[in-house]
């Protein structure tokens, strides 16, 4: 009966132990410590990254901007920019965007709307630009940045503050890098 009892005990102790130890698997890709951006793997194309939204201010509003790109073997690819604009003005249009730090500026015509949405007083507009990666890699290179949203013979300026100069040096240390000279 004793034997029986530790048996019983020694099962149900190893099963504890086994059951508590799965919990912490985790799956291959990553995020960083920072919670900055996640890192996928994608194999022979490299690391697929998704950086957070980042706050930009201006005179007319608001806007963050998420990007999402492949570094690795190729990356001469695009990356996606998505900037959310908040402010008091429907954005239905928009003819180009521009970046711009102390050592960069880009400007791109490929930008798409994906939606306009009503957000209580203020109306939130989201766009997409593709900017190819070695100029996000230049963008990251230097903290202080302008993004300028061009629109119907209308300009809307958002600039970096000091919360999100921060986190571009952080991210271009984390990630940049790693894959510049």
């Amino acid at each position: 009966m004793a034997i029986d009892r530790c048996l019983t005990l020694f099962t149900f102790a190893l099963s504890a132990v086994f059951i508590a130890s799965c919990g912490g698997v985790k799956p291959g890709s990553g995020s960083s410590a920072k919670g900055l951006y996640t890192a996928f793997y994608v194999g022979e194309e490299g690391t697929q990254y998704f950086i957070k939204p980042l706050a930009f201010e201006g005179d007319e509003g608001r806007a963050a901007a998420d990007f999402t790109f492949r570094l690795g073997s190729d990356s001469l690819t695009n990356a996606r920019v998505v900037i959310s604009v908040l402010g008091d003005e429907v954005i239905r249009k928009a003819d180009s965007v521009t970046f711009a730090n102390q050592d960069l500026y880009f400007s791109s015509d490929s930008v798409k709307l994906l939606f306009n949405e009503r957000l209580r007083k203020n109306v939130e507009s989201r766009i997409e630009v593709l900017v190819p990666v070695p100029y996000l890699t230049g963008l990251f290179n230097q903290a202080d940045w302008k993004i300028v949203i061009y629109r119907s013979g209308r300009q809307t300026a958002f600039y970096a503050g000091k919360k999100t100069r921060k986190r571009i040096a952080s991210l271009r240390h984390d990630i940049f890098s790693l894959y510049t000279d």
